[in-house]
């Protein structure tokens, strides 16, 4: 009854915001590629530099330091 509210866009606005105020560098997700893309969210970013049991379109990346994924390897 609440999808399509944009109440999980908000929380999603919001939580990203706190993660970079508390100075993290990447947020990985698993979930709908469709939804998290909408936020930068990259699934050949987490495929590149994350190692992981997790592939495909759905383990997805967002770097919130520009370029720190990069500089890891």
């Amino acid at each position: 009854a609440y999808q399509h509210r944009g109440i999980g866009s908000s929380l999603m606005v919001r939580g990203l915001e706190v993660l970079k105020d508390l100075l993290y560098d990447i947020v990985l997700v698993m979930g709908d590629e469709h939804f998290y893309s909408r936020f930068g969210f990259c699934a050949n970013l987490a495929k590149k530099h994350i190692q992981s049991a997790y592939d495909g379109e759905h383990f997805m990346a967002l770097e919130l330091r520009p370029r720190c994924l990069a500089a890891q390897r």
